[in-house]
């Protein structure tokens, strides 16, 4: 099977070398154009679901709402696929020898959809609003951080001020939940914004029914596309409709009929079939990290190491990604994904599926009995039962995954419930803690994501620390990988982070998460973006 691998970072030798071509996707949102590319015409689209919420970028965290939204909203820089910045919204920038201020001068020629002007004032509001609490964001906030104030110097000039050093903040800027969108679209259209985003990208939301379809429309006079884009001026395709179909079997059906003209979360073996019938397969695997299994260490059984370490030790990881994946998606070892900046490779095979090990751990930790089913019991005879959520999805099969983690465990005692929920009840449950394992990714190329999961200033509902540890080594770290300027003192404190969470057990990844389209052969240009999503920009339809 010929899959071909998009990453994200500069640290992807080893990805490349497994590259092989399959078709002509491009280089991502940014890529190259056919000479050949004509245009109008539709691109019907299937993904597992549409973001239920809404699309707003500030507010949104998920995959989902992430590729809706970046189509239609532009971003201050462009990072390529080589880890490289480049200019998009801002012509150029600077950062004080204090990395402290990023200065950035503008474009004088953006308008968003709604035909207000993009300008430094647009900037100084799109940052302001991210970090108001009325606005809740649930990713946003925590990337923008140690953001403390933006000034408009004059209309083209915008100046951000942190609290302290960031070097991951221009890596940030570039990303869509930092995108600038309308200040006139926040107000007129109010609590609906999230269905009717307006930005200054190539497209625009024609319609949105997050239960059946989203239409994209084409902006007949865009003209800034970020500078590695060898297409400029108005995207292709005239329109994208985007539509939900849950079962992968039926996005897979739905491709082979020309329901539709290509397909998102392929999964593996239905990648292999649709290759082998002609079908053109792009697989991309983006940095941040992992699809991970947290654990709750607020309570029990989880608060203690033993029983954690033990749990990892009974997980079979490898049997279970080589009977889904196969050859498509890989095992991890980090709670980084190997194309994210500063991936410690040392933690490759420092542990892995020990059943025997699992058993000495949980004997020790006071869980060494069993019962008739013979899940391990403690000295009041109580079961080793633990909760596992997941938001419910069939990206990657992570269903499957969970379930089959949860047959592994019970070999050596472990009685998992699992319980697979909708966005809103998920919520939830991360803020109230009402769980034992939580089982989730990230997409960044840069390690600062780690703050998502493990800074305890990040507990929910202000942030994503679903492990919900509070240590002082762990927010150390952080902090001072975020600061550091000099990139071989970064690294070593990244690494020593890594290794860490690893000793401590505080989660540990599964697989390394793969966004995988299907597209029928008269599409061309489509392809996935350095953090997965698919773009639509360079895409065309042959006649």
């Amino acid at each position: 099977m010929s899959i071909r691998i998009r990453s994200a970072a500069a640290l992807t030798a080893v990805t490349a070398l497994l590259v092989t071509s399959c078709g002509d996707a491009g280089t991502g949102p940014a890529g190259g154009t056919d000479d050949d590319a004509q245009e109008g015409g539709t691109l019907r689209y299937a993904q597992t679901s549409l973001p239920p919420d809404g699309a707003d970028p500030h507010v949104e965290p998920s995959l989902a709402a992430q590729q809706i939204a970046r189509p239609v909203v532009d971003s201050l820089v462009y990072e390529d696929e080589d880890g490289q910045f480049h200019p998009w919204l801002a012509e150029d920038w600077e950062i004080s020898e204090d990395g402290t201020e990023y200065t950035f001068y503008l474009r004088d020629d953006v308008t968003f959809s709604d035909g207000t002007e993009f300008n430094a004032e647009a900037v100084v509001a799109n940052f302001d609003r991210i970090i108001d609490p009325e606005t809740e964001s649930l990713f946003a906030n925590t990337l923008i951080q140690p953001y403390e104030s933006s000034e408009a110097v004059d209309e083209h000039t915008v100046v951000v001020r942190l609290s302290e050093p960031s070097a991951p903040f221009l890596q940030a800027v570039s990303g869509v939940n930092l995108g600038i969108q309308s200040p006139a679209a926040f107000e007129s259209a109010g609590e609906g914004y999230g269905y009717e985003i307006v930005g200054s990208g190539p497209f625009t939301i024609e319609s949105y029914s997050p239960d059946t379809e989203i239409r994209l429309a084409r902006r007949e006079d865009y003209d800034w596309a970020p500078e590695p884009s060898e297409q400029q001026g108005p995207a292709n395709l005239e329109e994208v409709v985007i539509s939900a179909l849950g079962e992968s079997s039926t996005r897979t059906g739905a491709l082979q009929s020309g329901s539709v003209d290509a397909i998102g979360e392929v999964p593996a073996l239905d990648a292999e079939r649709l290759e082998a019938e002609g079908y053109q397969i792009v697989n991309t695997q983006a940095g941040g990290v992992p699809y991970t299994i947290w654990f709750n260490v607020e309570r029990e059984p989880f608060g203690d190491q033993r029983v954690r370490e033990a749990f990892r030790a009974s997980v079979d990881v490898d049997s279970i990604v080589t009977t889904l994946y196969g050859d498509v998606i890989e095992r991890g070892w980090s709670v980084l994904t190997p194309n994210t900046t500063y991936y410690n490779a040392d933690l490759e095979r420092s542990w892995d599926y020990d059943p025997e090990h699992a058993a000495a751990l949980l004997d020790e930790a006071g869980w060494d009995e069993t019962d008739e089913e013979g899940y391990r019991i403690n000295e009041e005879g109580e079961r080793l039962t633990v909760v596992a959520i997941q938001e419910q999805t069939n990206r990657e099969q992570r269903d499957q995954y969970l379930l089959a983690v949860q047959d592994s465990a019970a070999a050596a005692g472990f009685d998992v419930e699992v319980e697979f929920l909708e966005s809103g009840s998920i919520s939830d449950r991360d803020v109230s803690g009402d769980y034992d394992i939580r089982a989730s990714s990230f997409s960044r190329t840069d390690p600062d994501i780690l703050k998502m999961n493990v800074w305890s200033e990040n507990l929910p509902p202000s942030g994503q620390n679903r492990s919900r540890v509070q240590s002082d080594q762990i927010d150390d770290l952080l902090l001072r990988g975020a600061a550091e300027q000099d990139e071989a003192e970064r690294e070593a404190i990244y690494y020593e982070l890594q290794d860490f969470i690893n000793e401590e057990v505080y989660g540990f990844p599964g697989f390394l998460p793969a966004y995988t389209l299907a597209h029928a052969d008269h599409v061309h240009g489509f392809t996935t973006g350095p953090t997965q999503w698919p773009t639509f920009y360079t895409a065309w339809i042959e006649d």
